[in-house]
């Protein structure tokens, strides 16, 4: 299978403190890739270079064969979208939310109502367009912060601890949608300690102490 993304000796310093420390990895296109680890291991900082939004201090990132630097970095920023622990919002309602992106692409009315009802179909959400994103539940709002991806159909998704804080009937909620995007050809990048999550995965990494563990 292709490898879509590659790092070699990847290190991420912040002042003295290393979140990374020569971490060398490929992900495969179209897998689900896990990683697991403590909090603070550096899954996080991972998943923010993956997505294009902080580069290496140190060492090489490739994506699609490319190294990835300050030039060409808005290439993986719009390939993949990253799906944050604690989702982030406007103020208004789902559709509003939902449709960030399609209105900054300034994606025809038709199309974007399409795209909305799809996606929010795809999280069990159907007719939550007017209500306010903000008063939702807390796996309300991770299932509409999947749907804003989804309605933009990205390559790649980089999901951050989805399950995090949830009971688990609303947890089991996310592990279906996750599972429902196996078949779709999309890379996922998932940081997790579910083990339902870990059994969806292709390939699984542990990271400890920003380091990736045999």
């Amino acid at each position: 299978m292709e490898t879509i993304y590659k790092l070699k000796s990847v290190s991420k310093r912040y002042g003295e403190a290393y979140a990374l420390s020569g971490v060398s990895f490929s992900i495969r296109r179209g897998d689900i890739t896990g990683v697991i680890g403590r909090s603070g291991a550096g899954k996080t900082t991972l998943l923010r270079i993956l997505a294009g939004l902080e580069l290496p201090t140190e060492g090489q990132l490739f994506f699609e064969g490319e190294i990835i630097t300050n030039r060409n970095a808005v290439k993986l920023r719009k390939a993949a979208t990253m799906l944050f622990q604690t989702p982030l919002f406007l103020r208004g309602d789902v559709y509003t939310n939902v449709s960030y992106g399609l209105t900054i692409r300034r994606a025809p009315k038709e199309e974007m109502d399409k795209k909305i009802r799809a996606a929010l179909t795809e999280v069990k959400l159907e007719g939550f367009e007017k209500k306010i994103a903000r008063s939702l539940s807390g796996g309300e709002q991770q299932r509409v912060a999947f749907a804003r991806a989804l309605a933009n159909d990205p390559p790649i998704l980089l999901v951050d601890e989805p399950t995090a804080n949830l009971d688990e009937t609303t947890g089991t909620e996310i592990v279906n949608i996750l599972s429902s995007l196996k078949e779709s050809g999309k890379t996922i990048v998932v940081t997790t300690h579910d083990a339902r999550i870990v059994h969806l995965a292709d390939r699984i990494f542990h990271m400890a102490k920003g380091k990736i563990e045999d």
